[in-house]
């Protein structure tokens, strides 16, 4: 068995419903269509999935998607907060949640 290498498992949430929460302006194919433009092309692995979460006082539908990366790496990093911002502006977000954690993993 491998010895786990340390790691961050950066966790992103993007919301579905419009800035105020009244609305669902993204769609499934939408969001799928970002992934594609957006994601893959910075990260060759990452896991997604769907989630229910509330903002504001209101529930919304939601995408997670789950990066690991080198921990330190100035490059991820930025192109991690470059993912963020093409969704806030591409979806007229006014946020996208992240999480870090620093993870043992080991393939």
């Amino acid at each position: 068995m491998n010895t786990p290498a340390l790691m961050t498992q950066t966790k992103l949430f993007f919301g579905f419903n419009n800035a105020e929460g009244t609305e669902q302006v993204v769609t499934n194919s939408a969001f799928q269509s970002f992934l594609e433009s957006q994601v893959v092309p910075r990260f060759l692995g990452f896991t997604v999935y769907e989630a229910v979460g509330c903002w504001r006082g209101k529930m919304e539908k939601s995408g997670v998607v789950e990066i690991l990366w080198s921990t330190g790496s100035k490059v991820d990093q930025e192109r991690i907060e470059a993912i963020r911002e093409a969704y806030r502006s591409i979806f007229n977000q006014t946020s996208v949640l992240r999480v870090d954690d620093t993870v043992g993993v080991s393939f």
